[in-house]
């Protein structure tokens, strides 16, 4: 059965000490939970986790959504975006299954960005890459954050809901090559 991939690209800097970084998992949580009510996504989804901070790491790597539960998430120095987005690259290049003659290959990937600053290295090599071999097998939708509003992930109760409506991809078929960068 083909997978939706879906990679959590998550800012883990010193500024995201504390409530934003709970914050993050709070919301990395609902979305699974949410996730697991659907009979689809639970055939379906497959979950990565990658930090980012002066270097990148993979906290997760790819896997089923039936045995996925969010981990505690690092916190490191520095705010390397471009170590995060090569990461997230690298990944999709190794995890994501091609189309073949023999066979229908993975969907398109989700990619959500979790981060609360900027970067502290020049990320435009990084950026140039993923705009030429990523950008435009997909839909990108990113917000800036000009007036540093929070999204509060414990409280509101209806994001998860907004999320989920956003990605009401589940029909077979449909919308399979959507990526979403949630900048808070």
């Amino acid at each position: 059965m083909r997978r939706l991939p879906i990679y959590f690209l998550v800012d883990v800097s010193e500024s995201m000490v504390g409530e934003p970084i709970e914050q993050v998992q709070e919301g990395i949580a609902n979305i699974i939970r949410e996730l697991k009510k659907d009979p689809y996504s639970l055939e379906t989804v497959y979950i990565s986790i990658i930090g980012f901070a002066g270097e990148a790491e993979v906290i997760t790597p790819m896997q089923d959504i039936i045995s996925f539960y969010p981990p505690k998430i690092p916190i490191g120095s520095g705010t390397s975006l471009s170590q995060g987005l090569i990461k997230v690259m690298d990944c999709i290049d190794r995890d994501i299954v091609k189309t073949t003659y023999e066979r229908k290959g993975d969907w398109k990937p989700i990619v959500f960005l979790f981060t609360d600053g900027v970067p502290t290295d020049d990320a435009t090599k990084a950026i140039e890459r993923w705009n030429n071999k990523y950008h435009g097998k997909s839909n990108t939708i990113a917000g800036n954050n000009n007036d540093r509003t929070k999204v509060d992930f414990m409280n509101d109760t209806d994001i998860d809901q907004q999320l989920l409506t956003w990605t009401d991809f589940w029909s077979r078929g449909n919308h399979d090559d959507r990526t979403l960068a949630i900048i808070y």
